[in-house]
């Protein structure tokens, strides 16, 4: 993405998706996120927990 003082924007966006991952064991996590997501360009912004439920928050940008 572009710079404030750049005169031009560029024509990449950011798509945010947040994944359930309860019931996994963190191999099993780190498995599925390389077999899957990794490979169609996502990557681990950060995981969280809420209610004592694992998600991972991840992003991938897209160039239109």
């Amino acid at each position: 993405m572009g710079t404030l003082d750049q005169p031009t924007g560029t024509n990449t966006t950011r798509k945010i998706d947040i994944f359930d991952v309860s019931g996994k064991t963190p191999p099993q996590i780190e498995a599925a996120y390389n077999n899957n997501y990794g490979k169609k360009g996502w990557r681990i912004i950060q995981i969280i927990v809420l209610n004592s439920k694992p998600y991972i928050v991840c992003e991938k940008e897209i160039t239109e």
